[in-house]
């Protein structure tokens, strides 16, 4: 059992990871400041993975939201708070979306009545990756047929969290990336406000809600219970600037050369030529930067394996020397 940490106290990543829950959430309870911020004082946070990353803020989420108020537990916002704390992974597609945003409807039955209801959040994000320059797996028009048989189109067999959506998360993720490495703040507002509205759109949004009417009422008398979970979600955003970034480039000059030298690496040989002003990119210049992005995670995921390397074949050789492996379990098995 880890100890109590002081406010304002540097703790390692380590200290952090090995916190039970109740701790976490004491932990940012105790650095939150007046200005409805905080900064977490947590030292050798880039040396998390992304999946360390994730766990530590569903971890904090789950706490916070267990230690705020006596309020039940709504599965489907728990479900809402896990979306948008996962990290954040074509062809004819139209140029805008071909479905209006989804809202509940109090005389439709059609969603329930049929598999559409299954595709709502998927139609949503949809229409949200094309309104952002992004460019969706396949057409919408066909996502009934994805549904109900996947293999048709060759795609990976679809999640609860659906195709568009985890486009979408990933897009974002490209998004943030470049204001990052521009200096530039989120371009959503993120003030606490802000959140309890989206979270309110959710709710209408969503066909599948339980007890919506309820659920936004108790938003309307009280919506303070929220706020934890509002402050993870800022935790994570503030891990994230420092980390979504290219390393050692001070301004976006030294960006560039940092894309130029990796997409010259893995053999890209087009002319780089960014806008300091992504929004003045053409489409072409921005699906190379976002090819980069790419490869920057390659890199980060290589780099990674390689230094579990010397631990895996420790444990690997131990399993060989006792002798308790079977014949088919081999190195390339494993």
């Amino acid at each position: 059992m880890s100890r109590a940490v002081d406010a304002g106290a540097t703790v390692s990543v380590g200290t952090v990871l090995a916190m039970g829950d109740n701790e976490l959430a004491q932990f940012m309870q105790n650095n939150y400041k007046d200005d409805r911020n905080y900064d977490l004082p947590i030292d050798g946070w880039k040396e998390l993975s992304d999946d360390e990353r994730n766990d530590l803020a569903q971890r904090l989420n789950l706490a916070q939201s267990n230690n705020a108020s006596s309020h039940p537990l709504d599965l489907d916002d728990l479900n809402l708070r896990l979306l948008q704390l996962l990290p954040n992974d074509s062809s004819n597609v139209r140029s805008k979306p071909l479905i209006t945003r989804s809202t509940r409807s109090t005389s439709d039955d059609s969603l329930t009545d049929s598999n559409s209801y299954k595709t709502t959040d998927e139609i949503n994000a949809y229409n949200d990756l094309v309104s952002d320059g992004g460019r969706p797996l396949y057409s919408i028009d066909i996502i009934q047929d994805v549904y109900m048989d996947p293999g048709n189109e060759h795609l990976t067999q679809t999640s609860p969290s659906g195709v568009f959506q985890r486009q979408l998360r990933n897009w974002q993720g490209f998004r943030r990336w470049q204001r990052h490495n521009r200096d530039r703040e989120d371009s959503d507002d993120g003030s606490f406000l802000a959140y309890v509205e989206r979270v309110k759109r959710h709710i209408r949004q969503d066909p599948l809600h339980r007890a919506p009417a309820q659920r936004l009422a108790q938003i309307e008398a009280d919506p303070s219970f929220l706020q934890p979970t509002w402050l993870a979600q800022q935790c994570r955003r503030n891990l994230e600037r420092r980390s979504l970034k290219e390393a050692g480039c001070e301004g976006f000059h030294a960006y560039v050369e940092a894309v130029r030298s990796r997409l010259a690496r893995y053999g890209f040989a087009q002319t780089v030529t960014l806008k300091e002003a992504s929004e003045d990119q053409d489409h072409l210049m921005t699906w190379i930067e976002y090819l980069n992005y790419q490869y920057w995670w390659l890199d980060k995921s290589i780099a990674k394996a390689e230094s579990l390397e010397p631990g895996y074949q420790k444990l690997w050789n131990e399993l060989v020397e006792k002798g308790i492996l079977k014949a088919h379990e081999t190195d390339d098995y494993g």
